[in-house]
């Protein structure tokens, strides 16, 4: 899963959905052959300004794009994820870039 900017009418052609991270809504990208849930860093600000409660911790994991590129991960955080009144408790790693990356590979 990735977090997006864009307006859900922009992304109508791609499977985004309405999710709940903590209590703020959010559309976000859903990418089922991710190993991670990942959000961009001006999307993590976005949401702590929105109420959101959680704290970034330290990440030593290792993210590579489709086609190899290493993503940045400034860190992680943990909370509460909501889809359609499915509740769960989710990891989220926290990326510098704002672009999304079509697969991400963990290593580590």
């Amino acid at each position: 899963m990735f977090l997006q900017q864009k307006s859900r009418h922009a992304l109508c052609h791609q499977p985004v959905s309405l999710v709940k991270i903590g209590e703020i809504s959010k559309d976000v990208l859903i990418d089922s052959g991710s190993a991670s849930n990942l959000i961009s860093q001006d999307n993590f600000k976005e949401l702590i300004q929105r109420g959101l409660k959680a704290e970034l911790e330290p990440c030593s994991k290792k993210l590579y794009g489709y086609g190899g590129q290493e993503l940045e991960v400034v860190g992680q955080f943990k909370s509460e994820l909501s889809v359609n009144g499915a509740k769960a408790s989710a990891q989220f790693i926290v990326v510098k870039k704002r672009t999304v990356p079509i697969r991400v590979f963990n290593c580590g």
